[in-house]
């Protein structure tokens, strides 16, 4: 399933689990088992770095999955002030709005935060990190999560990034991911940014 999702444009994959949604419960089962492993789970990452911020943000979870970064925050703060709109290929709930996320249906920027959480699966990845740059305003914030085996070092991640129209901020490395918090500056992405990530998928156990 994991190399298939990498290997896919995102349209294609939207195409097909819409017809059998199936196959994206059977992902998330093996993603919740693999994760029950990690020493951390990225979206629980973010969920953590939310839940640290008292000024209401609206964020974008592009990619959300289950909604495992809502539901990490409403755990550690109940009473939050954030607004989380959630976007996945399959809705697991009424929070999530099913759609391919190379174009989700929030008006350009409109959103504080645009959360990444092992979501750059698809041959097209880079027209996420665009939709990112379109829906972010002016400063505000990319978190994104990958498995160190599918980037380069940090001067890659930097330069790919800026690029894309992202200054990075921070850069760590926790177990096998890496966690990227990069800002949206008024550059446009560039036609043919640096690649971000390498050939080979990761996988799911990494």
């Amino acid at each position: 399933i994991n190399s298939r999702l990498y290997r896919s444009s995102s349209e294609s994959t939207h195409r097909r689990l819409v017809e059998a949604p199936e196959e994206w419960r059977r992902y998330h089962d093996l993603y919740r088992q693999a994760s029950q492993q990690w020493e951390c789970v990225p979206a629980h990452v973010f969920g953590d770095w939310l839940a640290a911020r008292p000024d209401r943000r609206v964020v974008a979870d592009l990619g959300c999955g289950e909604m495992l970064l809502a539901k990490r925050l409403e755990k550690k703060q109940p009473a939050h002030p954030h607004e989380i709109h959630g976007f996945d290929h399959i809705a697991v709930d009424e929070r999530v709005v099913a759609c391919d996320i190379s174009h989700v249906p929030l008006e350009s920027a409109s959103v504080d935060i645009a959360v990444l959480s092992l979501a750059l699966m698809g041959s097209n990845y880079i027209d996420y990190l665009r939709e990112a740059h379109r829906v972010l305003r002016i400063d505000g914030q990319l978190w994104l999560a990958e498995t160190a085996s599918r980037t380069g070092d940090d001067d890659a991640i930097e330069r790919s990034l800026k690029d894309m129209g992202f200054n990075v901020a921070s850069i760590e490395r926790r177990s096998q991911f890496v966690f990227v918090s990069a800002v949206r500056t008024v550059n446009e992405p560039k036609p043919s940014p640096l690649p971000l990530l390498g050939q080979g998928p990761a996988s799911l156990a990494a």
